[in-house]
């Protein structure tokens, strides 16, 4: 072992203590994608990658003995699923299972190492249940097979010899003669028995031991306090308490001057006004900075009775804008969107569909996303119909406002309109052009029936007998093929009409191919 002053030693101790040893634990995995599971075949995901050494698993929700999940992985992140074997977590005698039947929440846990996926998946699913799913991957290795039991019966764990006795906590283990075990009990045994043993006091016994001993003993300790070397300023480099505040950021000063400097330059706590306050100026070549609104969200929502809110009275006084997705709706569900100041009387209010453009909701009876402006203190959402199951959904409240796909307004005219479809008003009349002709395909006739053997305009198909099988009529002035200008699905109701509000241009002809059990047909056209 290398010798060291004794100033060496104190600075090591000096620096141990002032920088420590901070290890930041990697962060694990958690996913609930596709989690609630509320279909067959249904699945919840997680992507581990690299480093993840074990997973565990939580179900909740309604989770009935009809549900069976099973628990797989992926070697290689695609291709093919494989079982993966786990155990209750907190049970100490349990046998590894790749499945487990609902009746009860559940928590699983089992190995991962070499796992690039993992999921559970619900096969079958009774009608109702929804279950939902978090799964966590972790960077340590799981106690699920290392601390606990072994179940009943035969086991094979590799070959362990025990010659010592029949008890291997009470009984010695005979050492074999040259083996690691005996070598390392003669090196104990002379640590104990001869010279080279630990001493009771290394500073008087010699060796490195000492040298260590006498660098930081309370001896050495108390000469360099009795020398003056821990006086305030003894040490130049770090100054005295007295040193006056440095004049200069890059001059030659110690660093009691600098420090001084440095609390100098903040100001004082509390508002103050710019010229007292430390300027903030972005760099001339930084690109704009964007700012980012803040949000908070509300998961795992749930309402599975009448009048239950799937969001309860929620204060949103400082988010400027609401959004919902109802994940899945309860049979016969109604949920209704509500705002209220007092927190006590709610009233209807209006949202956005991103699946419509037809106007304002003010509730919804299925799936979605809705949306809308926080004008009101308090946002509820009350499931005011019900029959059976439960609504489910996620709500994400925004800082920063959004807008309306759709807004609903009322405009009104005094006085008298003028429409001038030419140049002179009312004297100009309107061109109002339809169809001049009309042609029919008899029902279940398997024959081209050419409706208009020239260009011309088609506007309307009407059907008039039930036909079970489609019918599709070609841009063509003589036979079926060419571009289709309709196709007519099979079973179509009669009195179905197909129209074309600003016509449909057959550039060649109108055909329509008849095939058998085609419907009967009216077709109006120029």
């Amino acid at each position: 072992m290398p010798n060291f002053s004794n100033d060496q030693w104190q600075e090591a101790m000096v620096s141990i203590a002032n920088t420590g040893i901070s290890t930041t634990p990697p962060t694990d995995v958690v996913s609930t994608t596709g989690s609630p599971i509320t279909a067959d075949q249904g699945v919840v995901t997680a992507n581990f990658g690299a480093g993840v050494a074990s997973w565990s698993v939580e179900a909740t929700g309604t989770f009935s003995a009809g549900t069976t999940l099973f628990f797989e992985f992926q070697l290689t992140g695609s291709g093919s699923w494989y079982q993966a074997f786990g155990v209750p977590i907190g049970s100490t005698s349990d046998v590894a299972a790749s499945s487990v039947v609902g009746g009860a929440p559940i928590t699983y846990q089992g190995n991962a190492a070499g796992f690039q996926a993992f999921r559970v998946r619900a096969h079958p699913l009774a009608g109702g249940d929804s279950v939902t799913v978090k799964i966590v991957g972790s960077l340590a290795t799981d106690g699920g097979f290392v601390s606990k039991s072994l179940p009943p019966g035969t086991n094979s764990i590799g070959s362990v010899t025990a010659n010592g006795g029949t008890n291997l906590n009470t009984s010695t283990l005979a050492l074999e003669s040259g083996g690691n075990l005996a070598a390392s009990k003669a090196d104990l045994d002379t640590i104990v028995t001869n010279t080279n043993k630990i001493p009771a006091s290394p500073a008087t016994e010699g060796g490195n031991l000492a040298t260590i001993a006498g660098a930081i003993s309370s001896n050495k300790m108390a000469t360099k306090a009795a020398s003056g070397d821990f006086v305030d300023g003894a040490l130049a480099t770090i100054g005295a308490q007295a040193d006056a505040s440095a004049t200069t950021d890059s001059g030659t000063f110690s660093y009691m001057s600098l420090f001084k400097r440095l609390l100098a330059k903040f100001p004082v706590i509390g508002t103050q006004t710019s010229a007292n306050s430390s300027s903030v100026v972005i760099a001339s070549d930084q690109a704009n900075v964007p700012v980012k609104g803040g949000f908070t969200e509300q998961a795992s929502l749930t309402a599975g009775s009448l009048n239950a809110d799937l969001v309860a009275s929620t204060d949103v006084s400082a988010y400027k804008w609401w959004s919902l997705q109802i994940l899945t709706i309860a049979t016969g569900g109604t949920l209704s969107f509500q705002g209220s100041n007092d927190g006590t009387t709610f009233v209807s209010i209006p949202a956005n569909s991103t699946a419509s453009t037809s106007g304002l909701f003010f509730s919804s009876t299925t799936t979605g996303i809705y949306h809308g402006p926080v004008i009101y203190r308090y946002l509820r959402i009350r499931q005011t119909a019900y029959s059976s199951g439960s609504s489910t959904g996620v709500l994400e409240l925004y800082t920063s406002p959004a807008f309306l796909d759709v807004i609903n307004s009322n405009a009104s005219q005094s006085g008298a309109w003028t429409v001038q479809p030419g140049n002179t008003q009312n004297t100009t009349p309107w061109l109002m052009a339809g169809p001049n002709a009309n042609g029919t395909q008899a029902a279940n006739s398997a024959a081209n029936t050419v409706i208009k053997g020239s260009a011309g305009w088609f506007y309307h198909a009407i059907i008039t007998t039930l036909g079970t099988a489609g019918l599709t009529i070609y841009d063509n002035a003589t036979t079926n093929s060419g571009t289709p200008l309709l196709v007519i699905p099979a079973s179509a109701a009669v009195g179905t009409i197909y129209s074309f509000p600003s016509r449909a241009r057959a550039v060649n002809g109108i055909t329509s191919a008849g095939v058998t059990n085609c419907p009967a047909v009216t077709f109006h056209y120029t």
